[in-house]
């Protein structure tokens, strides 16, 4: 195991908006010698048409049940208090979950579909398509939802060419579906607006269900769907935040501003949707009354943030700091800095999770870090050279998945998984595989 250290950061001076405490998630499926274990089948789906009020109404499977609520306020501005995690989706990635623990299952899309093979099981698993979901079952990883190019079929979209593509990514579970963002590129490598359709699907199977056309990937927060479309057309277009039921119906218009392909990041907690806005701004809209606030950020690109307890936790890479994190009270916009120099990044109840190099030309070692944001307590640990990096939460563990290339090949990926949301860090797993030669 890596070298490791903990470290007690002395915190910062800040305005006090009271301290939530941390609720656990729900428990895995059994686990057995440190590795958690699936692969258990799923009962009928029932049929996707039945109605929402024909559906169980008690709570949901999933939903965090909401605490007593209490305010923060200043200036008018109202913050509802949350649970913690409340917002399901885009973190401080806007790629979302690739790996996804519901209902005792194991789900998987993307490069998360390897990283599932390796720390939970399931046999070797070649290299899957990025359009398709794949569940872990006692057969191994089965595919349960597949979205090949032809499989759209959006009149908003023509024809269909050799080339194009479609990528499933943003795996979200919510009252016994999963949902998930389905992006259409009809031109592979270059630029231009993509448009991304909100799916989803009874957790258990059954047919896919296109819910609404979208421009980045989605969240759900309250029982409520948050997405952005831009306007039709060209000229002086805008781009809509939208929310909806979970089901699709019930659209309702919360914001819209000038249409900006590369500034439409966004989330949502606290009764409250963030923006990322033009001239360096972040506007909140209260979700009930439909109240603003401006956040100036004095000049920095936003490269993702995401909302927690009070908070917005904010990546930023500006020349010539490079990468920093840092988290802003959304009542008196006092920030804190976190973080910087590091190359993956994510927040999950009260933990700020990041992977950086400690060379600063690049050429040192991955060093995973994972800080407690309340306390201030730090614990690093050292991972393997350096390389490409993800990293996410599933279920109770978080995964860290490093390609480390040799002259610009691939050659072999490594897979660690510990345990989420406790410290002294707790590693459960490391696994390497070899990349395929020639």
């Amino acid at each position: 195991m890596g070298k490791r250290h903990t470290v007690l950061l002395a915190a910062a001076a800040m305005l006090c908006v009271g301290c939530l405490p941390w609720y656990g998630r729900a428990g895995s499926p059994a686990a057995g010698g440190g590795r958690t274990v699936y692969g258990e089948e799923l009962q009928d789906a029932g049929r996707l048409e039945e109605s929402a009020a024909k559906r169980d109404t008690g709570k949901k499977d999933g939903q965090r049940e909401k605490q007593k609520v209490w305010q923060w306020t200043e200036r008018e501005w109202v913050v509802e208090e949350d649970t913690q995690g409340s917002a399901m989706g885009i973190n401080l990635s806007t790629m979302g979950r690739s790996l996804l623990e519901a209902e005792g299952c194991l789900f998987a899309t993307g490069y998360g579909l390897e990283a599932g093979a390796a720390l939970y099981g399931g046999g070797n698993v070649e290299a899957g398509e990025p359009y398709n979901i794949y569940r872990l079952g006692k057969r191994g990883w089965e595919v349960v939802v597949s979205h090949p190019p032809e499989s759209v079929n959006d009149e908003r979209i023509t024809v269909h060419y050799d080339w194009d593509v479609t990528v499933v990514s943003n795996l979200v579970y919510y009252d016994g579906f999963l949902y998930y963002s389905l992006r259409y590129n009809d031109t592979p490598g270059e630029g231009g607006e993509k448009p991304r359709y909100i799916y989803r699907v009874p957790v258990q199977g059954g047919e896919p269900e296109e819910l609404a056309l979208a421009y980045d990937p989605f969240c759900i927060y309250g029982g409520k769907i948050y997405y952005v479309e831009p306007e039709r057309g060209s000229g002086d277009r805008e781009d809509i935040y939208w929310e909806m039921e979970p089901d699709g119906i019930g659209r309702r218009e919360v914001y819209r501003k000038k249409a900006d392909p590369d500034h439409r990041l966004f989330t949502a907690g606290g009764g409250c949707l963030y923006v990322e806005d033009e001239g360096n701004r972040i506007t909140g809209v209260n979700l009930e009354n439909g109240g603003k606030k401006s956040y100036g950020l004095q000049g920095m690109r936003v490269d993702g943030f995401y909302y927690e307890n009070g908070y917005l936790y904010i990546q930023t890479n500006n020349y010539p700091t490079g990468e920093k994190i840092f988290r802003m009270d959304v009542v008196s916009g006092e920030k804190e800095y976190l973080a910087e120099g590091f190359y993956w990044a994510y927040v999950e109840n009260g933990y700020l999770y990041y992977v950086w190099n400690d060379n600063p030309n690049g050429n040192g070692k991955l060093n995973l870090s994972v800080l407690n944001v309340e306390i201030k307590q730090l614990e690093t640990e050292a991972l393997t050279e350096r390389g490409g990096v993800g990293l996410q939460t599933v279920g109770d563990d978080f995964v860290v998945d490093v390609d480390v290339y040799r002259n610009g090949e691939k050659e072999k990926a490594i897979y660690f998984r510990y345990r989420a949301g406790v410290l002294p860090l707790e590693r459960l797993d490391r696994e390497e595989k070899r990349a395929e030669s020639g």
